[in-house]
C-alpha cells in the first residue's frame, strides 16, 4: 500500500499481475508462480534448491528486461515527457542495468530471453511510466534479496555480496521511479 501526502492510502493504476502479464516475464512467472519469477523457489529468506547457474541465468533476463525499458524509455518516439534532469537519471539508470547485465555475463550466465513487451501505454505518460517501472524494481529487489540468501547457503559469498549490492541499487530505482509516479517512499516495516 502507498501513502499519499495526507497519510491516506492512494491506488496504484497497475497491479503486479497486470504488469506481468502485459510482458514477456508472464510466461516465466506462469511457469514458476509470482513468488519464483526470477527463478527463485520464494522470494524471501527460506529460499532454497535453485543452483547458481539458474539464479544468474534468470537476473541476466531480468537485467536484459531493464536495460530494454530504460532505453525504450530514453526513445525519441516516447510519448512521456521527461525533464532534463529525469532523463539524465534514465541515462544513469540504464547504464547501471547494463553494467548488471554485463557482470552476469561474465560469471557464464545466459538470459532465457531478450525479447521483451510492455503493456500499452508504459511510455505515454512519467507516472505510468514511474508506476510500472515501480513494480518491476520491486521485485527485482525481492528476486536479488533472495538470491544472496541461496547464495550464502551455497557458499558463493562473492555472488551474494554483490546480489545484495545490485539490491541496493535497485531500491534507489525504485525510490526515484516512484516519485515520477507519485507515489511517496514507503517508510513501514
Amino acid at each position: 500500500m502507498h501513502y499519499g501526502e495526507n497519510g491516506m492510502s492512494q491506488k496504484i493504476g497497475i497491479s503486479r499481475r497486470g504488469f506481468l502479464a502485459g510482458t514477456s516475464l508472464a510466461a516465466v512467472g506462469a511457469t514458476a508462480g509470482f513468488s519464483g519469477l526470477f527463478g527463485m523457489i520464494a522470494a524471501r529468506a527460506q529460499s532454497a534448491g535453485d543452483d547458481p547457474q539458474t539464479i544468474i541465468n534468470v537476473a541476466a533476463t531480468a537485467e536484459a528486461f531493464a536495460v530494454t525499458h530504460y532505453h525504450r524509455a530514453l526513445a525519441k518516439t516516447t510519448k512521456a515527457q521527461f525533464s532534463a534532469e529525469d532523463r539524465a537519471y534514465l541515462q544513469a539508470a540504464l547504464e547501471t542495468e547494463q553494467a548488471h547485465f554485463d557482470y552476469l555475463v561474465s560469471k557464464g550466465a545466459k538470459p532465457v530471453t531478450t525479447s521483451f513487451f510492455f503493456p500499452a501505454g508504459t511510455f505515454d505518460s512519467v507516472k505510468t511510466f514511474g508506476t510500472v517501472t515501480g513494480i518491476a524494481e520491486y521485485v527485482f529487489i525481492g528476486a536479488y534479496v533472495a538470491a544472496s540468501y541461496r547464495f550464502a547457503q551455497l557458499g558463493a559469498a562473492d555472488l551474494a555480496a554483490t546480489s545484495i549490492q545490485v539490491a541496493v541499487v535497485e531500491g534507489q530505482h525504485l525510490a526515484f521511479v516512484n516519485k515520477m509516479a507519485g507515489i511517496f517512499p514507503n517508510n513501514i516495516a
